[in-house]
């Protein structure tokens, strides 16, 4: 069903111009421009009227005029730019002046016509906006994990910042204390927690950092708190998922951020352009629950890739199609269908389409999924259409999540899913990926599918990092294609070493899979390894990848309509899918299976396709999911006692090989 429901809209507040210098090169997210584009007529119609609303209802003494006492928090960063007379209050010209210019925007949703303020955003816009933990304090940790001291002298400042000229900065602060400490810690800590089991774990690791971040929120609150009043740093977001949190800062707030106690690091935040809540609409796409049924894969017709990676033989011998794993895509956009709608998650915890956070945790209607960029339930950016003749770049996120787990329906006969058994959630995050990475965890969540590239991001690689490592120790394994720069002469060639892009470039927490075509042969876009890693946390130096391969040449494509194409997919962005399909059937045979546990048996059991051993190209080699589950069946009969013997051993058709002549039907 299609609900329409209260959701998030940017409302930038003199940010428009200010965040230029700080967005990588390359950025999917479009550059800033060098000052707030100016709103058409309609627009700057409405945001006049939000003004007038606004100004009437914190003019409390009616006087004529706003002061700072007066004013809510989210306006005390227009005292500085707009107070033209510096009398210390805001005037109906001066209040409406950045509304005005499009320094304040107050719209709709995507798509939708400008019109005046709600009651409902007025509220948001007037409450103090000191931003929240999206949670309560979490409850005292029942058997934490012990936490590690981040090493180094003093408070350590991204040197970037000293080259950044703007007035608001987006910075990300690390606290002291963390689960992974050093640079060296996912490997040490791994090892120390090998005898642990994955679902109880995640839960372990989750209360411990939970504890830690209200630990250092608590000893530092009245600091930030000051900070915010101050007008040196606004948009504050906690997060977890690492101790620390996001804001933007000006100069003298940079400054003053050193000397909140506990902080230890300062990054450049390159590309994070926060936004405040404010209230539109949009389409929000939610679909009723629909009876379990059982996998039935000798109903339908698979593409090649299925069989290459003998999915189907983990299928047939194993009776293992996905089922009890949930797998989150991280796009940036999505588009529904019955085959990809059929094993949705939905969270029971949430009712939909009532406009209401249900469970709890700050986010309103997330459902599906959610879209942290506009804060927003999961919505389809588009409908399907019964003459779409082609695969568009909007369909992006619905063919990823289609060849982890799409299943076949009464109107297509195609199946598309490695583990199509499995359920799957979207996330939209652009920048915003912390908290897309703990709504996730929360949820529980086996997989996480990460189709797209960050570059340029310099020192703040490592903070990418420190999140997908503590993450992995939440049970989730990310998977993320291994880029498409390779191809020399074509403008977005890049040389090795940063050929692979953040986050595939993040070394054993992060799964990335290049490609190759069907007859194993290397497409000439690939991206090569190695990578090099020399931030100031982590300096390994060289370090080997891609991890291995999948297919990403001339795919099959399912198009929304339920028709497909035979042909003309390329991209690794469809290569990282089948890396977290075939990690579904792995957690859905043990689901207490470590993910470092799971690379060591993903990469063991490849199938080598090019120089003999571990290459730059395609890593350990192809994928192989029936080696890699047989494997994992056979450590969960030694662990829990059971006899072996039926998961040992090689057999005669235990790998793909290529056949001579034609390459054989698409769908079989």
């Amino acid at each position: 069903m299609t609900s329409r429901v209260g959701t998030m809209t940017a409302v930038w507040v003199t940010l428009g111009w200010s965040l230029l210098a700080c967005l990588p090169a390359h950025s999917q997210q479009p550059a800033a421009p060098d000052k707030a584009p100016a709103p058409n007529e309609q627009e700057a119609g409405g945001n006049l009227a939000a003004a007038m609303q606004l100004f009437s209802r914190q003019d409390k003494d009616a006087d004529g005029k706003v002061s700072k006492q007066e004013a809510a928090a989210g306006f005390w960063t227009l005292f500085g730019r707009f107070d033209a007379n510096g009398d210390g209050a805001l005037d109906k010209d001066e209040f409406a002046a950045p509304f005005k210019e499009g320094r304040v925007r107050i719209g709709a949703g995507v798509g939708q016509q400008p019109r005046g303020p709600s009651d409902e955003l007025l509220s948001r816009l007037e409450s103090d906006y000191w931003p929240r933990k999206s949670r309560s304090m979490a409850p005292e940790a029942a058997d934490p994990l012990t936490c590690e001291d981040v090493p180094g002298d003093g408070v350590w400042v991204d040197p970037a910042l000293r080259q950044v000229a703007a007035d608001w900065i987006p910075v990300t602060v690390w606290f002291d204390r963390q689960l992974l400490g050093d640079g060296a810690a996912y490997s040490r800590r791994g090892k120390e927690l090998s005898g642990e089991l994955r679902r109880p774990l995640r839960q372990r690791v989750v209360d411990t950092l939970k504890s830690l971040s209200d630990q250092s929120y608590l000893s530092c609150e009245k600091q930030v708190r000051a900070l915010v009043e101050d007008g040196r740093v606004q948009l504050v977001e906690w997060h977890w998922i690492v101790n620390g949190f996001s804001c933007l800062a000006s100069p003298e707030g940079l400054a003053g951020l050193e000397h909140v106690p506990g902080v230890k690091k300062v990054f450049l935040a390159r590309g994070r352009i926060p936004a405040i809540a404010g209230a539109g609409a949009v389409e929000a796409s939610f679909f009723p629950d629909r009876a379990e049924k059982t996998a039935e894969p000798a109903a339908f017709e698979h593409p090649w890739y299925i069989r290459q990676l003998l999915a189907d033989k983990v299928w047939k011998q194993f009776r293992i199609t996905g089922k009890g794993t949930l797998n989150v895509v991280m796009d940036g956009s999505f588009v529904f269908s019955p085959n990809v709608t059929a094993n949705l998650y939905r969270n029971s915890r949430e009712t939909p389409g009532n406009g209401e956070d249900d469970d709890g945790n700050g986010l309103i209607d997330d459902y599906h999924g959610f879209d942290f960029a506009r804060g927003t339930a999961l919505s389809s950016v588009a409908a399907p259409r019964a003459d779409l003749p082609r695969f568009a770049p909007y369909m992006h996120g619905f063919m990823c999540a289609a060849i982890i787990c799409s299943t076949g329906s009464e109107d297509c006969q195609y199946e598309f899913g490695l583990a199509p058994s499995a359920t799957w959630a979207g996330v939209i995050a652009a920048a915003r990926f912390e908290p897309a990475v703990e709504w996730a965890i929360e949820q529980r969540a086996d997989t996480l599918s990460m189709s797209f590239s960050r570059p340029n991001l310099g020192e703040y690689r490592s903070h990418w990092r420190k999140v997908l490592e503590q993450a992995a120790f939440c049970g989730l394994c990310s998977a993320s294609g291994a880029g498409n720069f390779a191809r020399e002469g074509s403008p977005t060639y890049a040389p090795v070493p940063i050929q692979l892009r953040t986050p595939e470039d993040i070394p054993l927490a992060v799964f990335a899979p290049a490609g190759v075509q069907r007859d194993l042969t290397r497409t000439s876009f690939s991206s090569q390894g190695p990578v090099k890693w020399e931030t100031e946390h982590y300096a390994e130096g060289t370090v080997p990848k891609p991890d291995f391969c999948g297919f990403n040449a001339n795919l099959p494509a399912l198009l929304p309509n339920g028709k497909v194409l035979p042909g003309g997919l390329n991209g690794n962005s469809f290569a990282g899918p089948m890396a977290a399909g075939t990690l579904a059937l792995m957690l859905s045979a043990d689901p207490d299976l470590l993910p470092w546990d799971a690379r060591e048996i993903l990469t063991a059991t490849c199938t080598d396709v090019a120089d003999p051993g571990v290459d730059s190209q395609t890593g350990h080699g192809l994928i192989n999911s029936y080696r890699a589950v047989k494997e994992v069946l056979r450590r969960r009969a030694v662990r829990q006692g059971e006899d072996p013997s039926a998961y040992e051993g090689r057999e005669p058709d235990d790998q793909w090989q290529p056949v001579a002549g034609a390459p054989g039907p698409v769908f079989e």
